[in-house]
Formats: C-alpha cells, sequence, structure tokens
C-alpha cells in the first residue's frame, strides 16, 4: 500500500500545475464574459452613435482620423456591450507582430461615453490585466490566447486534457483514498500495542 500511496502522489503533483492554469482559465473566462458581451461588427459602422471606420492608414472616428500603428497585421472593429452599467463602447482592435509571441503587440482605441478616445497599448505578456485586454484581443490574434497561459487553447484530444491532467488526478486522489482506507483497516504491527495476560 505505500507504493500504491507514493504512485497516487506523483500522479497527483505531476497534474496539479496544468489543472491549476486550467481552472484559473475558466474562472477568469467566465468572470470577463459575465460582464462583457463583445460582437465584431464591419466597417463602416455606427455604434452607441460614433461613426467608426477603417481605411489603410487611419482609423477614422466620428471624422476624426488616428493613424494605425505601423506594420498592423489584424484589425477589428467591436461592439463591446457592459452586461453590468449597460450600454456599448465601440473599440478598434490591432494586432502586430511575428510567429514568436513575444513580438506580439496590441492596441485598442475605445470612444468613452464622453466622446474622448482612449488608446491602450499592451504586450502579449500583458494582455492579463485588466481581463477585458484579452477578450478585446482574442478578435485579432492570429491563435487563440488566454488570459494567464493558453492551457484551454490547444485543440483537445483524448491524451490532452482528458486522461491528462484530468484522469490522472482523479486516478492519483483515488489511490491515496484507498492507500490511507487500507492503512487505518490494517495498521503495521509496530503500531499494534502487545500486552501480556497477567
Amino acid at each position: 500500500m505505500r507504493n500504491l500511496r507514493w504512485l497516487g502522489l506523483l500522479l497527483v503533483l505531476g497534474s496539479a500545475y496544468p489543472l491549476a492554469f486550467q481552472i484559473a482559465e475558466v474562472v477568469a473566462s467566465r468572470s470577463a464574459y459575465a460582464r462583457y458581451f463583445p460582437v465584431q461588427v464591419a466597417a463602416p459602422t455606427t455604434v452607441d452613435g460614433h461613426q467608426i471606420d477603417v481605411t489603410d492608414r487611419a482609423i477614422v472616428i466620428d471624422g476624426r482620423r488616428i493613424k494605425r500603428l505601423e506594420d498592423t497585421r489584424s484589425i477589428a472593429v467591436v461592439d463591446l456591450r457592459d452586461k453590468r452599467l449597460g450600454g456599448s463602447t465601440p473599440v478598434v482592435v490591432e494586432w502586430r507582430g511575428g510567429r514568436d509571441r513575444a513580438t506580439w503587440q496590441y492596441r485598442t482605441v475605445a470612444v468613452q461615453a464622453n466622446g474622448q478616445v482612449a488608446f491602450d497599448e499592451f504586450s502579449y505578456s500583458e494582455r492579463g490585466s485588466p481581463r477585458i485586454r484579452t477578450v478585446l484581443a482574442r478578435f485579432v490574434s492570429p491563435t487563440g490566447i488566454g488570459f494567464f497561459s493558453d492551457a484551454t487553447q490547444g485543440w483537445p484530444t483524448v491524451l490532452y486534457p482528458v486522461i491528462y491532467p484530468w484522469l490522472t488526478v482523479l486516478g492519483g486522489v483515488g489511490m491515496l483514498l484507498v492507500s490511507f482506507l487500507a492503512a487505518r483497516r490494517h495498521p503495521r504491527s509496530s503500531d499494534v500495542r502487545h500486552t501480556t495476560a497477567p
């Protein structure tokens, strides 16, 4: 039973790292999308009374021309609807970069309720905070991205994430429970007190 206990502990520890990332991604995603409902729209368009258009060189918001990022490789216009506060915010999202994710750069151009234009520039490593960055960046990223990691973005297979880490952690917990229950029912001889008759 001692070997079973060690094997169970090994399975749990080996599965904990990817499992923690997957759980964190699910919690972050539910939290973000519980508040925001983003919808990609085609330009030119009107969102919440603001006219949005995108040209080869500029973003046009209510007639104001804003220069696009150099080497922009993907751009999207998003109607960001706030479920909690109500209302919509027009946002233009840009992405540029190469094959290496360390080179990925994003910029959002959002029209606030008072008509002011707000800019937010961030890298791939900075996408997770605030979470709205990831929600918007997903519209222009060439591959799926997560909030903190990409643990839930890969193509699912039987091996990952079904067998590893979910079934391996369940199997490990099961082995630990069996070994502990067996140890309680059949204590080691050294733990049993021997008494002699008077």
